[in-house]
């Protein structure tokens, strides 16, 4: 056990996080924005999405695909968050030797 602890230590990389989450020329808090549920993400979406369509007149194509973009954008960001919040809890039981909390 203690080898593939150092393993997956040494893979682990919180200097670098550390550095981002320091590094005052990144804007954490244009970053971060308000935390919203997902029903509430998609519902923003679809008004979005809605309006780019009704309101779009001759680039209606464009702003539906601008629409697009920043809701794919928005949904990895989720997926990628989701999955560093799963990492950091299965580190955190590997540490501890506990049961992973999920």
């Amino acid at each position: 056990m203690m080898q593939s602890m150092k393993t997956i230590l040494e893979h682990t990389s919180l200097r670098a996080l550390g550095a981002f989450v320091t590094d005052t020329s990144v804007p954490l808090e244009e970053l971060l924005g308000e935390a919203v549920t997902r029903e509430e993400q998609a519902r923003r979406f679809a008004d979005e999405l809605h309006l780019a369509i009704r309101n779009g007149g001759a680039r209606t194509e464009e702003r539906a695909q601008g629409v697009l973009e920043a809701g794919r954008d928005a949904a990895w960001q989720a997926g990628f968050c989701a999955g560093m919040k799963a990492g950091a809890r299965i580190v955190f039981s590997l540490m501890d030797e506990s049961e992973v909390v999920c």
